[in-house]
C-alpha cells in the first residue's frame, strides 16, 4: 500500500500526465494499490477523505462516496447546494456512480437534496433503475429518508447570482467549446493540454470531479461524477 506522501505525490501529479505516462504509472509498479485519482484543486480534499477509507483497507465504493460527500458538504462554486445556481436562481445537482461490477446509478436536475451522490448510490443498489431526474429524483430521495433542504442560496452564490442578474447575459452558442482555445476541434476548454485527436486517450477527464479508485480486491475502478 502506498504511504500518504507517495499517494499525494502521484494523485496530485496525475492530471498533468499524458496517456502513456498515466498508463506507465499504473502498470510499472511505481504505485501500488489502493489508488485514487481526482481532478481540479478540490480533488485534494476529495483524496484526503477517500484515503481515510482506503488506508484502512476499506471498500473503494465507500471511499468515492465519502470523497464526493466532502465536496457536497462544503461551500464552493461548482459542487453541492452551496454552488452557483442556474439562470433562474435554482441550484440543481447531478451525480453518478459506478461500482466494480459496472452497476451504476445517477440523479440529475436534483434540487434541495444535500448529498446526490448518496442518492445515486442508493438508486444503484436498491432499484433496477439507472437514472432519475428532477422531481422524480427528489421524490425518490425523500421516500428513502433523505432530508429536504430549504434551497436557500449560499452567500457566495447569492452575490454571484445578483451580479449576473445585472446584465443577465445568456447567449448560448452551439458547440462553442469546440472553438475555444488553441486546440481548435481537438478538445474543449476543459480538455487536458495534451489532448490530440490522433492519440487514444484512455482516461477522460470530466468537468468538475471525475474520480477513480482501485482497492486491494477489485479489478475495475469505481467511478463517481458530480456537477451542478
Amino acid at each position: 500500500m502506498a504511504n500518504r506522501r507517495s499517494f499525494l505525490k502521484y494523485s496530485l501529479g496525475i492530471p498533468f500526465l499524458n496517456s502513456n505516462a498515466l498508463n506507465n504509472l499504473f502498470n510499472d509498479g511505481s504505485v501500488t494499490k489502493p489508488i485514487v485519482v481526482s481532478t481540479w484543486d478540490s480533488g485534494i480534499q476529495a483524496n484526503n477523505e477517500a484515503w481515510k477509507v482506503l488506508s484502512k483497507n476499506g471498500y473503494a465504493l465507500d471511499a468515492v462516496e465519502k470523497a464526493a460527500n466532502a465536496l457536497e458538504n462544503t461551500i464552493n462554486c461548482c459542487v453541492g447546494l452551496g454552488g452557483n445556481p442556474d439562470r433562474d436562481g435554482f441550484v440543481t445537482l447531478d451525480a453518478s456512480i459506478m461500482d466494480e461490477k459496472l452497476n451504476c446509478g445517477a440523479v440529475t436536475f436534483l434540487e434541495k437534496i444535500k448529498n446526490p451522490i448518496t442518492v445515486a448510490r442508493h438508486l444503484m443498489e436498491h432499484t433496477p433503475h439507472v437514472m432519475l431526474s428532477g422531481a422524480g429524483a427528489q421524490q425518490y430521495a425523500l421516500q428513502n429518508g433523505f432530508a429536504l433542504e430549504d434551497g436557500k442560496l449560499s452567500e457566495d452564490a447569492r452575490k454571484t447570482y445578483q451580479n449576473w442578474l445585472k446584465k443577465s447575459n445568456y447567449e448560448p452558442q452551439i458547440n462553442i467549446e469546440q472553438q475555444q482555445g488553441s486546440r481548435g476541434n481537438k478538445g474543449g476548454p476543459f480538455a487536458p493540454p495534451f489532448l490530440k485527436t490522433e492519440v487514444q486517450i484512455t482516461i477522460r477527464w470530466e468537468r468538475l470531479l471525475w474520480m477513480l479508485m482501485e482497492d486491494l480486491l477489485e479489478p475495475v475502478l469505481p467511478v463517481v461524477w458530480l456537477s451542478n
